[in-house]
């Protein structure tokens, strides 16, 4: 049965009161900060890009992206690919300072 144009007014009118609800707990909780400080790491600069030297030989190896986000601190992100067969095969990320960067890289 097909709603009434008010009936489907009200009905609108409860979706957007539970998606401002949603939003006002996030705000609360601090989980719009958290979305925030991910768009600041995407949106900073790339620090450098290594990958491995046998990738195109073996069909497996590492590729590693680094962006400097403040000051000292470098988050980097590091995957595993299978360029033959399955694409990422693992994927991991951590920020960590520029000191404890070049101890992990050599």
């Amino acid at each position: 049965m097909a709603l009434s144009e008010k009936q489907r007014q009200n009905k609108i009118a409860k979706k957007i009161a539970k998606r401002k609800e949603r939003l006002s707990e996030k705000k609360s909780t601090g989980e719009l900060d958290a979305n925030a400080k991910h768009s600041n790491l995407t949106s900073s600069p790339i620090h450098e890009c290594l990958i491995s030297e046998r990738l195109s030989d073996m069909g497996m190896g590492h590729v590693m992206i680094s962006r400097r986000v403040s000051g000292d601190r470098i988050a980097f992100y590091m995957f595993l690919l299978d360029i033959y067969c399955l694409g990422v095969k693992d994927a991991f990320s951590s920020t960590v300072t520029m000191a404890e960067y070049d101890r992990k890289i050599v």
